[in-house]
């Protein structure tokens, strides 16, 4: 503990099972009256590979030889803390907008959820809880990805300039963190997409 770090969704499963025992609720229970509701999310829900769930995308990836096929199938009941998530773009900027406005945590918990670790041997690790700290382009942004079976992910926001940018792409490794990133520089001015 405290010599290195190493992202897993494994880690947020156990979260999960942790927070379910200490409120005495499911998970996606919890996270919608705790989170979704706050932050003014209607239409974010776990995926269920068995519910008929209005506008759907279907996911896909590319083979080696550069055709489209859809993606395997998943099922992602068994990590919905880690990833499974269904939305809509808009889902995750209210999401930083009800952060940034205090409607889910306090300030000071805020503050401690974005600002990067420091391993025991003084290394900074560039990740806070939860989320990926970083300057890129010229900005300080704050970001979390995401990725598998027929998607690629990507949230990312400036504090400093009150921009965020939530791209999710129903392909797998499909650029969705360059293309936030493109985003998010060009709504920033000049300078961000200068570098």
């Amino acid at each position: 503990p405290g010599t290195h770090t190493c992202y897993s969704t494994y880690g947020y499963v156990l979260l999960g099972a942790i927070i379910e025992a200490v409120t005495g609720k499911p998970y996606a229970e919890f996270v919608r009256a705790e989170v979704l509701v706050p932050a003014g999310i209607e239409t974010m829900c776990p995926d269920d590979v068995f519910a008929i769930i209005p506008h759907r995308a279907s996911g896909y990836r590319l083979r080696r030889d550069g055709a489209l096929e859809n993606c395997a199938l998943v099922d992602t009941s068994h990590k919905t803390p880690g990833g499974g998530w269904l939305g809509t773009a808009e889902d995750p900027v209210r999401l930083v907008r009800a952060l940034m406005r205090g409607k889910i945590l306090k300030e000071e918990t805020r503050t401690l959820m974005w600002t990067p670790q420091r391993l025991k041997n003084g290394t900074i690790t560039g990740f806070g809880l939860g989320w990926n700290i970083a300057d890129e382009r010229g900005l300080h942004v704050i970001e979390h990805s995401g990725g598998q079976q027929g998607t690629n992910t990507h949230l990312v926001f400036a504090p400093d300039r009150h921009l965020a940018v939530a791209v999710l792409l129903n392909l797998e490794e499909g650029g969705a963190k360059n293309l936030a990133m493109d985003i998010l520089a060009a709504l920033a001015g000049p300078a961000a997409a200068a570098h």
